[in-house]
């Protein structure tokens, strides 16, 4: 999205200068694009993975509300931003929950103190989707987030 797009004067006016990269960050988003693909990760060049990745592309490919206990559990380290939003999305007929996007938080940005932590854009694993990536880039035209 150019900066000159965007209708939220907050953003459209400090995007340049916000993090390391400024607008450039939004880059990233074309991750989404990659449609040829059943995931996408996207690293910084400053990511460092120290561990296999098995766990998270299982959860994305092979999500399925009946068996929510086997995906996430203490000894995979995998959990959810939102856990206490699964009952009620795994009890709905049909399930609604869906995994699209897997990535790692920031516990440097905000104090310890802070309840839910921003997202650190440096690694994302996701599934490509176009209607996906235009919803996005339609959140960031209309700015006022």
């Amino acid at each position: 999205v150019p900066v000159r797009k965007i209708q939220g004067t907050y953003l459209r006016e400090h995007i340049a200068t916000n993090g390391c990269c400024g607008e450039f960050e939004l880059l990233k988003l074309y991750a989404y694009t990659l449609t040829e693909y059943a995931i996408v990760v996207h690293l910084d060049l400053d990511a460092f993975v120290l561990k296999p990745l098995d766990s998270v592309f299982d959860l994305l490919l092979k999500w399925n509300s009946s068996s929510i206990s086997s995906k996430i559990n203490p000894n995979n380290r995998i959990g959810l931003q939102w856990p206490d939003r699964l009952e009620a999305y795994s009890n709905s007929t049909p399930p609604t929950i869906t995994i699209d996007a897997a990535f790692t938080l920031d516990y440097y940005m905000v104090p310890y103190s802070r309840k839910y932590k921003p997202v650190q854009g440096g690694m994302l694993i996701l599934q490509p989707s176009q209607s996906a990536f235009e919803e996005l880039t339609e959140i960031i035209r209309e700015g006022d987030f």
